[in-house]
């Protein structure tokens, strides 16, 4: 059976644009310049049912458009948003206290960013796609839990390792892990490295992860 290999509305409807404005300043510097890269959203990208909800920091224009990519990139997998979504919309938060290292978290079904996940576009939809897999757990906690514990993926396999060893002592390993897995499936054909690993080879290097995911997750969408 032939594989279909999934479009990215993300790249068709976003464009990175880097200004450098040369001027000179009254008694200071001549042609002192300074630069910025933007995210610009062409169109009405598809971004499932993730919503901007206002409170804490606050969105940037600049902050939506990133967002809005990653969620693209998320919605093109139509199981897996089908029942992210089955219980109405998911708030996404500019939350603004972050854990030591943290660029994301998840409370009841919202879904917070913090400043790390916009470090850039990668790590964003990394981050987005890692914490919308919490919110799946909770809409769907048998296939998450029961469904991937018993797979034999975690035992077998061991958690991902991008996820950072750091953190491994206070956290339910089969939940992060889940997480991982989800995020690193969704990421992987576009960002192939996550740091200095490859996780474009996720279903030759981890294979029990990616059969799962494939099979139970996202429809044997690919």
């Amino acid at each position: 059976m032939a594989k279909t290999t999934p479009q990215n509305p993300a790249r068709e409807i976003t464009h990175c644009h880097k200004v450098t404005v040369t001027a000179d300043v009254e008694d200071g510097p001549s042609g002192e310049s300074t630069s910025k890269t933007a995210t610009v959203i062409i169109g009405n990208p598809p971004i499932g049912c993730f919503t901007f909800a206002e409170g804490g920091k606050g969105w940037t224009p600049e902050d939506k458009a990133e967002v809005a990519a990653a969620a693209a990139r998320i919605a093109q997998y139509k199981t897996y948003t089908a029942t992210l979504c089955n219980q109405g919309a998911i708030r996404v938060f500019r939350g603004t206290v972050a854990k030591e290292g943290e660029s994301g978290h998840v409370i009841g079904k919202d879904i917070y960013l913090f400043d790390k996940a916009f470090a850039g576009i990668h790590q964003l939809s990394y981050t987005l796609s890692h914490e919308s897999a919490h919110v799946y757990a909770k809409v769907d906690g048998a296939v998450a839990f029961s469904g991937f514990a018993n797979s034999g993926a975690t035992i077998k396999e061991g958690i991902l390792p991008t996820y950072p060893s750091k953190y491994l002592n206070n956290i339910n390993i089969i939940d992060e892990d889940f997480a991982e897995t989800i995020g690193l499936y969704i990421i992987r054909r576009e960002f192939k490295f996550l740091g200095a690993t490859n996780i474009f080879e996720m279903p030759n290097k981890w294979p029990l992860h990616y059969q799962f995911a494939r099979n139970n997750i996202f429809g044997q969408q690919d």
